[in-house]
């Protein structure tokens, strides 16, 4: 019986994520799909007609998946590539790298239902799609360590946290649990290795470098006492202060072991957001986003906001109960704020992808 050929288009300039990529993949399938690609150095042997070769692979193949990036978008070798195998009438299936939107995908390919590949969440959605095309049963079980071994040398994949370092100043967080979360993070804060450092536990606290976590019961949230011996629920609040960087460090953790999340994002100096909601609808057309209540959004399983605050009016009120003149009004003392909030336990690339539209989108940008 032949191996089925899946072909994956790229750019020659990416060449090191869909070879990374291949392997994996192939990896995964135990050898019995051939992952087809231009610049493997297999794929077409050496003094073959490079053109001839992609043509014919385009015939056998069972499904083309297109690799887009900045640099993809203009290749018009994966042009036509995607053109010869539409002619075909082949299944095509966009997917967007790290630094890439799906949106973002030129021309008729628009139309093609493609995904955003973001994490291990994206590699299982390509074996998704084989597995209902081919009529497969590969098991969905690729992991962070596959996602970093695919990408540990793509600049793109690495973007998120530089970017959210830029535009954020901090994340306060809160969030309700009906079990101690603390120890969990504890725990989990022993294990890393960088930034998130615990060198303090003590009094329902933990704390480090880029970060502060303090628990309490909150008796006001405790059920009355349920019939019988049955002891009652209790409910425990979870309050803190992190940075950025060490944020996407315990976000894993975060997004299973919380519930009733709230984080409040402060923007930088000098970073501000949309401040209508037709704005920001209009820039995220293309998402699962719409609005939820009167001036908050959904996202998938998450709800967001934006805000500006003044840091001036506080002082200005402090100055008038003193009954002194205020200072002058500073316009650099108007700031910005996001609040993303979810319920139950959130899958960790949603959050990831949220932020990583609203800069990529501009609803987060720079005002100088």
């Amino acid at each position: 019986m032949d191996v089925p050929i899946i072909f994956l288009s790229h750019s020659a300039h990416d060449a090191e994520v869909p070879r990374a990529m291949k392997e994996v993949l192939a990896t995964h399938t135990r050898g019995e799909i051939e992952w087809w690609l231009s610049s493997d150095g297999q794929s077409i042997r050496g003094g073959k007609n490079w053109r001839v070769e992609v043509e014919q692979a385009l015939h056998k193949c069972k499904i083309v998946f297109i690799l887009f990036t900045q640099r993809s978008r203009q290749s018009a070798w994966v042009q036509y590539e995607a053109g010869f195998a539409d002619a075909l009438d082949k299944e095509i299936i966009p997917v967007a790298l790290p630094g890439f939107d799906i949106d973002q995908i030129p021309g008729p390919l628009q139309h093609k239902q493609g995904f955003n590949l973001r994490d291990h969440s994206g590699l299982n959605n390509i074996i998704s799609h084989v597995n209902r095309i081919l009529s497969r049963s590969y098991l969905l079980t690729l992991e962070a360590k596959d996602y970093e071994r695919v990408f540990s040398g793509h600049r793109e994949a690495d973007e998120l946290p530089r970017l959210l370092d830029f535009h954020f100043e901090n994340i306060e967080l809160e969030s309700e649990n009906r079990e101690s979360a603390l120890d969990a993070l504890a725990d989990q804060a022993c294990k890393q290795q960088g930034e998130f450092v615990v060198y303090k536990k003590q009094n329902k606290t933990i704390s480090g470098t880029g970060f502060i976590f303090e628990e309490r019961f909150d008796m006001s949230t405790q059920q009355t006492q349920p019939p019988g011996n049955a002891k009652p629920i209790e409910i425990f609040k979870l309050k803190g202060e992190i940075s950025p960087l060490v944020f996407l460090e315990v976000l894993p953790l975060l997004s299973t072991v919380s519930s009733g999340v709230k984080l409040t994002w402060k923007l930088r100096r000098g970073f501000e957001v949309l401040p209508q909601r037709s704005q920001i609808l209009a820039r995220m057309k293309g998402t699962s986003m719409r609005w939820a209540d009167k001036n908050v959004f959904q996202y998938a399983e998450l709800r967001f906001a934006t805000r500006s605050y003044d840091n001036n009016a506080t002082r200005v009120y402090l100055f008038s109960r003193l009954k002194r003149e205020p200072e002058p009004y500073r316009p650099e003392d108007r700031r910005y704020e996001l609040t993303i909030q979810w319920e139950n336990t959130c899958p960790e690339n949603t959050v990831r992808e949220l932020l990583a539209l609203l800069i990529e989108r501009q609803i987060i940008y720079s005002n100088e």
